[in-house]
């Protein structure tokens, strides 16, 4: 049997009548609902080191760890780290919060979702590099404009940029231990990665 790809509102749908855990952290990827690897220590330390440096470059601007990224009608990408531009509004969403019953909250809330558009930088975060980037060039007919991907298993990280057709067309590598600057931040580099 085929089953037609999920859109978001069809998601929402599935989680609004019990039929999906709330709070979940999986991605709709081209109308796939993918579960999440469990993360490497390296990879949550690459998370958690870039997310306080980019927290202390731009505190103009909101950092989100694992939010929830609407790319499109069948796509809601969990990048690992996300720039949000200043005085981005969240997308609207009719998902009711994680534990709410019967007009009850309980538990935590679930995290933001934001339009791609409003996002200055989405970082993805992995073992390997050709997963993260079929996500990053999910992003690129969105709007994001600048997308990392950093491969901690293959000691690899890339920086894309300038997209087109819905695929970036230029590559950088982001090397390790120097610091590069965002192109929301063209005076405030970070170190991507150690």
């Amino acid at each position: 049997m085929t089953r037609a790809p999920l859109t978001v509102a069809e998601l929402d749908a599935l989680a609004a009548a019990g039929q999906l855990v709330e709070g979940a952290t999986g991605e709709l990827v081209a109308g796939v609902l993918l579960a999440p690897a469990s993360p490497s220590a390296a990879a949550l330390r690459a998370v958690a080191d870039l997310a306080a440096a980019l927290v202390a470059a731009a505190p103009d601007h909101r950092v989100e760890v694992r939010a929830a990224l609407v790319a499109g009608p069948r796509d809601l990408l969990r990048p690992e780290v996300a720039l949000v531009r200043p005085a981005w509004q969240p997308a609207p969403s009719a998902r009711p919060r994680f534990g709410e019953v019967a007009g009850v909250r309980r538990g935590a809330p679930r995290p933001t979702r934001w339009l791609a558009a409003g996002v200055a930088l989405a970082v993805f975060v992995g073992e390997d590099e050709a997963p993260l980037r079929w996500r990053a060039h999910r992003c690129a007919g969105a709007g994001v404009r600048e997308v990392w991907t950093i491969a901690v298993g293959e000691r690899r990280a890339s920086r894309w940029r300038a997209p087109a057709d819905g695929r970036y067309t230029r590559r950088d590598a982001l090397p390790v231990g120097e610091p590069v600057a965002p192109d929301a931040l063209p005076e405030r580099p970070v170190v991507a990665w150690r």
